[in-house]
């Protein structure tokens, strides 16, 4: 079945705006819930741009789910109708728990908020402030309905990085009834990888609830931005041996598992495999505020593929840059 034809998109596009003018307020009532939710404090909880997903995590929070949302700084607006929800019914939320994912502050409150125990509510597909996702760090290619689209994976890494549960829960309409399906919670282990996870998501969503009702996904009118086209540009960043550059040391954090050291970007939201003498130095330049040529830092780390992430992810940049 394709549903992403241009015979079909102005009939869904429509179906979309139909629905979403009808029902915009039917969060405000108690949903269906298929199963019993099962309360993880330490967690992260997933969904998608589909159906009426405001609901879930009202819900988590009519259940006594202590969370914070995960969101972008152009999705504010729609955090309204959300925040009038919050506040008459007087749940434990307010402005502080919304999250900015995609800004250095906001990332590193993510981190914060799991590495203490907390717990977090994030969409993993795209949504209306999408920027190109072809030139993101952060995403990876899913199999969808006979098309390659770009899928978000930074959320599930950061589960894998802390250890954190995934527990995934999917909203749709059903005659007119939010109905929200909470499933068992995915636990990093060495049995599975980040791309499975994201992978078996995708297909889940897809399978169940994209297929039946493709006009309940927001991110529908959009997704043109998803496609993996296989002539995409691969644009080099050009490296300028004779210029100073220094770390932006308020766009990571280094994070260490098991005896493996990562690097998590904060405005991409991208998290890579980091040696021990890369972290030496980076955490040496911070300290010192060092200013190197790209030439001296080729050298000092030689034999280091990785350079060119610490430019690509604004980690390393041309001094006055930032």
């Amino acid at each position: 079945m394709k549903i992403f034809g241009k015979d079909r998109f102005e009939d869904v596009l429509k179906k979309y705006l139909e629905y979403n003018s009808i029902n915009k307020d039917i969060f405000l009532e108690n949903p269906t819930l298929h199963n019993e939710i099962k309360p993880i404090s330490n967690a992260v909880y997933v969904s998608f741009h589909f159906g009426p997903f405001f609901n879930i995590p009202i819900t988590l929070l009519r259940k006594r789910v202590d969370i914070n949302f995960v969101a972008s700084k152009l999705s504010t607006e729609k955090l309204d109708r959300f925040s009038y929800t919050i506040a008459s019914e007087n749940l434990n939320f307010n402005k502080e728990n919304i999250l900015l994912g995609d800004t250095p502050t906001g990332m590193r409150k993510v981190i914060e908020t799991l590495r203490n125990g907390g717990s977090i509510f994030s969409l993993i597909d795209t949504g209306v402030g999408l920027g190109d996702i072809r030139r993101s760090n952060n995403a990876q290619v899913c199999d969808v309905l006979n098309a390659k689209l770009y899928a978000k994976s930074a959320i599930v890494q950061l589960a894998f990085k802390l250890k954190v549960p995934i527990v995934p829960i999917f909203s749709t309409w059903q005659d007119n009834k939010a109905v929200l399906n909470f499933e068992e919670a995915i636990y990093p282990s060495d049995d599975i990888t980040p791309q499975e996870v994201t992978d078996r998501l995708w297909k889940r969503f897809v399978s169940t609830y994209l297929v039946k009702h493709p006009e309940q996904w927001e991110s529908y009118h959009t997704v043109y931005k998803l496609f993996a086209f296989e002539d995409a540009d691969d644009q080099e960043i050009n490296l300028e041996d004779e210029a100073l550059y220094r770390l932006d040391d308020n766009n990571f954090e280094i994070l260490e598992s098991d005896g493996y050291i990562h690097i998590c970007a904060y405005s991409t939201f991208k998290i890579f495999r980091a040696s021990d003498r890369v972290r030496q130095f980076l955490n040496l330049a911070v300290k010192d505020g060092i200013q190197l040529k790209l030439k001296d830092v080729y050298e000092i780390l030689k034999g280091e593929n990785i350079i060119k992430l610490l430019i690509e992810n604004n980690i390393l940049v041309k001094n006055g840059d930032y």
